[in-house]
C-alpha cells in the first residue's frame, strides 16, 4: 500500500549498541521496509560503539531497501534526552514531514505496534501515545514494581488534569507535524521528563485529537538513567504545577532557542 504522506522515524540513541538494532531489522524485515521515508538516528554523545553498529545496519538495509533514506545526527554538547527530542521536532518541520515516529534505542516499545494502528486509522489530525499499562497491553520481563509505580503516577495526573492519562511517560508516539510550527516542546524540560510535558500538553490542549493505543513492552537491557529519590521529586513538582498551574507550567522549561542544540551530520 502506497501513502500519500511523508514520515519520519527518530529514534534518540545513548551508549546502547546492544539494543539499537534489535527492534529495527525485525521492523525492517517484516514487510514494513518501505513504511518510512526516512530514519533519524540523534546521539546525544554515546562512547561505545552506538554510531558503528547504526552505520553498520544501515550499508546491510540498504541492500534491501532503495526507498527509505538514514540520516545519523550526533550533538556536539550532552543535551539529554529532551534536546535530542527538540532537534528531531525542529528539523521534522522544517523538512515538511506529515507525521514524526519516536521509538527508543534500547528497544522496550515496539514501533511496529504504532505502525500498524496507524495504517488502520490514518488520520491527519491525529496524534497516536502509546500505552504500557493498558489492559490489553503485552509485558516481557517487566518489574511488577516498575508497572505499579507508574500506574499510580497516571491515576496522580488524570487527578490533577480531570483528563484520563492512560500513560504519561511511554515515549513511543507518533506527532502530526502541523502542530511542531510554534515550536511549543522548546519550553519542556531537557531532560528525561520531556515525554510527560509532551503528553500533558497534548492531553491539556484542545486543539490536538490524540488516540492512546496499547502497546508491548519489555525490560531495557541497559541500565536504567533514572535516579528514584530525584524521580519521586520530580514527579511531585510537575504533579502540583499540573495541578495548581493547569497551562501555565508548560512555559516553565529551559526555554532555550532551537539554535542552541547544535549537531554534527555524521557520514553514512
Amino acid at each position: 500500500m502506497s501513502y500519500k504522506f511523508k514520515t519520519l522515524l527518530f529514534i534518540p540513541v545513548y551508549n546502547c549498541e546492544k539494543t539499537v538494532i534489535k527492534g529495527l531489522t525485525k521492523f525492517f524485515y517484516r514487510k514494513n521496509e518501505y513504511f518510512f521515508d526516512q530514519v533519524l538516528f540523534i546521539d546525544n554523545q554515546s562512547n561505545d560503539k552506538t554510531i558503528l553498529k547504526i552505520k553498520d545496519f544501515i550499508k546491510k538495509i540498504k541492500l534491501k531497501n532503495k526507498k527509505t533514506s538514514f540520516k545519523i545526527f550526533r550533538n556536539k554538547k550532552n543535551y539529554n534526552y529532551g534536546g535530542s527530542n527538540k532537534i528531531a521536532f525542529n528539523y521534522a518541520y522544517n523538512k515538511k514531514f506529515d507525521y514524526l515516529f519516536i521509538s527508543s534505542g534500547d528497544h522496550q516499545g515496539f514501533i511496529s505496534d504504532l505502525v500498524n494502528i496507524f495504517k488502520k486509522e490514518i488520520n491527519k489530525n491525529k496524534s497516536f501515545f502509546g500505552v504500557r499499562f493498558h489492559k490489553k497491553a503485552k509485558f516481557k520481563k517487566y518489574s511488577k514494581k516498575r508497572i505499579w509505580a507508574n500506574i499510580i503516577i497516571n491515576k496522580l495526573f488524570s487527578y490533577s488534569t480531570k483528563i484520563k492519562v492512560n500513560d504519561l511517560g511511554c515515549g513511543q508516539t507518533i506527532l502530526n507535524c502541523k502542530y511542531l510550527k510554534d515550536k511549543f516542546y522548546l519550553n519542556f524540560p531537557d531532560g528525561l521528563y520531556f515525554t510527560y510535558y509532551l503528553t500533558l500538553y497534548h492531553i491539556l490542549n484542545d486543539k490536538f485529537k490524540i488516540k492512546f493505543v496499547d502497546i508491548r513492552w519489555k525490560h531495557s537491557e541497559g541500565d536504567s538513567s533514572v535516579i528514584p529519590f530525584k524521580h519521586i521529586f520530580e514527579i511531585i513538582k510537575l504533579f502540583l504545577s499540573v495541578l495548581f498551574l493547569k497551562k501555565i507550567f508548560f512555559n516553565k522549561g529551559d526555554k532555550k532557542k532551537i539554535s542552541y542544540y547544535n549537531y554534527i551530520n555524521i557520514k553514512i
